[in-house]
């Protein structure tokens, strides 16, 4: 019996250990797979940190295989081909829907490809593009790639390129080349650590030296050299007035606060018919809306009728690092009908420029008055550690202003003059 005992014990313990060694094997095999990422943008930019602040060290093109090290906020730590390692937006390495501004020479690999005036079915017909013509990719935004084809700007669907094999082309010396990033940074050598001694906007023409490594060595206007990078760069003259229609913003993180929600109604209308919960999601689904259309990656603190306690609200934008967070509301007086207007606040120092920029188009796109930016001591201003704003889009208690902005017509000037802003504030405009 001892002996059989024995024997038994023997036995389970060798499939437990089966066990284990077929866990461990499993483990490893889904953890492999984890860990291989296909990028699916036609082009992604890789950072030397995990955030839009950081700078661009590489760019990874569409069904390359990457080693994904880490995540960190929404980012992943990423190892290239050639082991240097640098981080991406997970969301866009994932969806593939929207990528950054590039210089990528592409094919076509449909039969018949229509080039667009505008990202839409229905946009204006340039002309038609045909299998395995080559073109040069821009930039790619909700599934539409702006395109270069013979010296022409327009749209196609982003599923009918493939990159080419053959990168980007080295031009002939003394070629112009103009800058289609907000900002480039020419340096002093070929080598993201070496000194910058010029910052060239937008459009800005420099000519070309020769290619050295990864980079372009480039003269600027005064003669001098230096080194930037060939996919912030394009040989195609760009235009100030093209620019804020088609900047990419798909690596830019905004966090949209609805106020009030769920057992706290905010303040409501003289007539008590609106309550201000109601008027703030809606008007923050308005800005979330056009600013997906522009390729923002977007997180509301709530979409429905909720409460978010206050100080879960900031931590949905510490989080997520958020590059912008900002809470709606609509203010109320003492007085009823006594006070109108919006005014924009701020609680850090480093966030007057955001309060700033955004307010200049709130005022020039609203029909309220503008009563212009304020310091306010805001738990949701206060407690954020990501750039952040208070919007308090007119007087509930003024039934003038409440006439107005219950209107959808009036959301949807909050959510251009929103999305106008934060174009300009993350281009340095």
């Amino acid at each position: 019996m001892k002996e059989k005992r024995q024997t038994n014990r023997t036995f389970r313990l060798l499939l437990l250990t089966l066990g284990l060694i077929a866990s461990v094997i499993a483990i490893f095999y889904v953890m492999s797979d984890d860990d291989v990422l296909t990028i699916k943008p036609l082009a992604l930019n890789v950072r030397t940190k995990p955030g839009t602040e950081h700078p661009v060290i590489a760019q990874v093109h569409r069904n390359t295989n990457v080693i994904v090290l880490d995540e960190k906020n929404g980012w992943y730590h990423i190892e290239l081909a050639d082991k240097t390692s640098g981080w991406v937006a997970g969301w866009l390495a994932k969806d593939g829907l929207s990528g950054p501004v590039t210089e990528l020479p592409a094919v076509i690999t449909e039969d018949e490809v229509l080039l667009r005036e505008n990202p839409a079915d229905k946009g204006k017909k340039l002309t038609t593009l045909k299998k395995n013509d080559t073109v040069t990719v821009v930039l790619e935004k909700n599934g539409w790639a702006r395109i270069i084809a013979d010296n022409v700007f327009g749209w196609v669907p982003s599923h009918t390129l493939t990159p080419s094999e053959k990168g980007i082309p080295t031009p002939e010396k003394q070629t112009p080349l103009y800058v289609n990033t907000a900002e480039l940074v020419v340096r002093t050598n070929p080598d993201l650590e070496s000194r910058g001694f010029l910052t060239l906007k937008y459009g800005e023409q420099v000519a070309f030296a020769k290619k050295t490594k990864d980079w372009f060595e480039v003269t600027v206007a005064d003669g001098r050299s230096g080194y930037v990078r060939p996919w912030a760069v394009s040989q195609s003259k760009l235009t100030e007035d093209s620019y804020y229609g088609i900047v990419p913003m798909a690596e830019y993180t905004v966090v949209l606060d609805a106020g009030h929600g769920g057992n706290d109604p905010g303040s409501e209308t003289n007539n008590g018919t609106v309550v201000e919960k109601e008027v703030t999601l809606s008007t923050a689904q308005a800005v979330q809306a056009e600013l997906v259309s522009y390729g923002f990656n977007v997180i509301m603190t709530r979409d429905t009728d909720t409460y978010i306690d206050l100080a879960d609200i900031a931590a949905v934008s510490n989080q997520a690092n958020a590059d912008a967070f900002i809470s709606f509301h609509f203010d109320s007086y003492d007085v009823p009908n006594a006070v109108s207007g919006t005014t924009t606040y701020y609680y850090h120092d480093r966030d007057i420029d955001l309060a700033h920029t955004i307010n200049k188009f709130i005022k020039s796109t609203l029909p309220l008055e503008n009563r212009g930016t304020e310091y306010a001591d805001y738990q949701v201003l206060r407690d954020n550690r990501r750039p952040a704003v208070l919007l308090e889009l007119g007087y509930m208690n003024s039934d003038y202003d409440a006439s107005i902005i219950v209107k959808d017509s009036y959301q949807e000037k909050v959510a251009k003059a929103v999305r106008k802003g934060l174009i300009h504030y993350f281009n340095g405009g």
